[in-house]
């Protein structure tokens, strides 16, 4: 067993040289530090041993195999500045209890009860498409307020449309805050009364009175909606009988409301950015879904047979993953491959680099959803591509997201056409999720109805 002063990297500690670009630009620095010391990779940032992972088999030793040797990084202790002790930032047994609880909300059957919804929610933007003026529209911004959406009826049976730019003006502060939290070595305490802090502090008090009020709400007119909001309400401990407090309670709607439509809103951004790229990808989903669906409204029985269109959902995700970075701290003497790790080491899993590595991927960097009907690409380890995470931490809503964003990228292909108004392509946003960081600009116009191919 090799001691962990072994694993190659830089020499030079963070904080002489590499802070600021790992905080500023982390995605071509650890890009970089990866062609450099691929594989596994340390780096020291003040107090903090930091050890970047790539090769599946290492991935799968912290996420699965020896998942319980780890927790979640010093890096998600930023997150329960606005998620609490919500599902994705508790841990132990509290996770354990929290997990049990919403895992109801996700089975496969309630989920399919939600599929009108989805399809009720993606009419009415596609509808709202069609008066915009020049037609002319920022692809991002309606892929959030889309999933947030759908997310606020489902979840919570709540239409929370307009308050949609007002959430998304908050959060967008807050996550870019976090942000800057996480990538740095040393924080000041937000008891400080510094301006950044109060900012940041009124942006929270604002998703917060969001989520106070639906769940007050919901406390005055009943219970009856049969979603998750009430079956948190309702729930109680098998060990003490006890409800969820209000505080919990609130995180983990917080975290449903919050994570529910981010990564979503994101991997349809920048798969219809690839898409726009390639005409023919959009031309073989039109006829995909005009085979499937002969001109009709689309069915939960017709997306099982949008394979293609899939494929080109998997395909946006893997190279533009909408969880970029994975971290995990041990939290026991542990080992990876044949290195030691001691206790306190943090590790970053970079999917944005394993998904692109060209080892594991013929021309990785290329936009080729074909690629997935290929046997090799079948056959790949599970931990060569994850856009979900993986082990049991797993996203819990990773069938909820599949299913609404296959819907929505078939009904937004059936409808329109699609010009991307830039030369250049969208600026990524490498916050807690793969953001872009100004818009999309698409040009869209009503798709013409193609006779069905096989008619």
């Amino acid at each position: 067993m090799k001691k962990y002063s072994e694993i190659p990297g830089p020499k030079l500690n963070l904080i002489i040289k590499g802070s600021d670009a790992l905080q500023n630009t982390p995605f071509e620095y650890l890009t970089a530090l990866n062609q450099e010391f691929p594989d596994i990779a340390r780096l020291k940032a003040v107090h903090l041993d930091i050890v970047q992972i790539t090769n599946p088999d290492y991935i799968r030793q912290v996420l699965q195999t020896d998942q319980k040797n780890y927790t979640k990084s010093v890096q998600y202790e930023q997150l329960k500045l606005i998620l609490g002790e919500g599902l994705v930032t508790s841990e132990g047994d509290m996770w354990k209890k929290q997990r049990k609880l919403i895992q109801p909300a996700f089975h496969r059957q309630q989920i399919a009860s939600f599929f009108d919804i989805m399809v009720d929610c993606t009419n009415e933007m596609l509808d709202e498409w069609r008066k915009a003026p020049e037609g002319k529209i920022d692809l991002s911004e309606h892929m959030m307020k889309i999933t947030l959406q759908i997310i606020g009826k489902t979840m919570l049976s709540k239409d929370v449309k307009s308050t949609s730019k007002e959430v998304d003006k908050a959060l967008t502060f807050i996550i870019r805050a976090v942000n800057r939290r996480t990538m740095k070595a040393l924080n000041l305490p937000m008891w400080l009364p510094l301006p950044k802090h109060q900012e940041f502090e009124k942006n929270v008090k604002v998703l917060d009175k969001i989520i106070y009020d639906i769940i007050n709400e919901r406390k005055v007119n009943g219970h009856g909606n049969g979603d998750l909001l009430d079956m948190l309400m309702q729930s109680t401990y098998e060990d003490t009988g006890e409800p969820m407090p209000d505080k919990l309670l609130k995180d983990e709607v917080m975290t449903i409301f919050l994570a529910g439509h981010e990564t979503t809103a994101n991997a349809l951004s920048w798969t219809m950015y690839l898409l726009s790229q390639h005409p023919e990808c959009i031309k073989k989903i039109k006829e995909e879904v005009s085979n499937v669906a002969r001109g009709g409204e689309i069915t939960m029985a017709h997306l099982q047979q949008l394979e293609y269109t899939k494929a080109c959902l998997s395909e946006g995700m893997r190279i533009y993953p909408p969880v970029w970075l994975i971290a995990r701290k041990a939290i026991v003497d542990t080992s990876l491959g044949e290195y030691e790790i001691p206790a306190g080491t943090n590790v970053f899993i970079t999917p944005f680099i394993v998904h692109t590595r060209e080892d594991l991927w013929q021309n990785p960097n290329a936009f080729n959803p074909e690629r997935w009907f290929t046997e090799e690409v079948k056959k790949m380890d599970k931990f060569a591509y994850f856009p979900f995470a993986a082990g049991p931490r797993m996203c819990i809503g990773n069938n909820f997201a599949l299913m609404e964003s296959e819907l929505i990228l078939a009904k937004m292909i059936q409808a329109f056409d699609f010009e991307y108004l830039s030369n250049v392509a969208p600026e990524k946003d490498p916050t807690v999720t793969l953001r872009v960081k100004n818009e999309i600009p698409m040009k869209i116009t009503a798709a013409q109805i193609e006779i069905v191919a096989n008619a």
